[in-house]
């Protein structure tokens, strides 16, 4: 009389180790990813965001100026003067060489953050027709300074003053 043996060979149980191992890489890829997703996207809101700081910063001193005392010929500038509403020169400035940042008044006081390294920093001023009031473009784009390169956080804003006509 044969007997019968009970339980898995070897084969069986290698499959499926082969199978959960397979199974384990694939959850694990996946989650790396959406964590590398998800710190891109934070960094890239956070460069996003400094940049509007800066952004709205200037506007602000700016549409409030009585004058822009910068060359306004349609070229692009790195420093943008003025003079404010109570008669006091002021200025902004792209400074830093590779690590570019915007900077504020004579003291260079850093507009942009520490984490933030701008790539493109220049104001553009014109004053093209008499019908169209003068106009302050400017661009800053950037990147988070302190992130890895596989999360490239990259952003860029432009945006356009146009100025009082008294």
């Amino acid at each position: 009389m044969k007997q019968l043996q009970k339980g898995f060979s070897l084969i069986e149980i290698l499959v499926v180790i082969v199978m959960f191992t397979t199974l384990a890489l694939l959850v694990t890829q996946s989650t790396l990813r959406s964590f590398q997703g998800t710190r891109k996207a934070d960094a890239s809101g956070k460069v996003r965001d400094n940049l509007d700081f800066a952004a709205s910063v200037i506007e602000r001193h700016v549409r409030n100026a009585k004058s822009i005392t910068s060359t306004c010929n349609g070229t692009n500038i790195t420093a943008l003067t003025y003079i404010d509403q109570d008669g006091r020169t002021g200025s902004f400035s792209c400074l830093g060489g590779s690590n570019m940042y915007v900077a504020s008044g004579s003291a260079n006081v850093r507009i942009t953050s520490d984490d933030v390294a701008l790539s493109t920093c220049f104001f553009r001023c014109t004053t093209t027709s008499s019908v169209t009031p003068p106009a302050i473009d400017y661009t800053f784009a950037g990147v988070a300074a302190n992130a890895p390169g596989s999360e490239g956080s990259f952003a860029s804003i432009t945006r356009r003053i146009l100025l009082r006509v008294y």
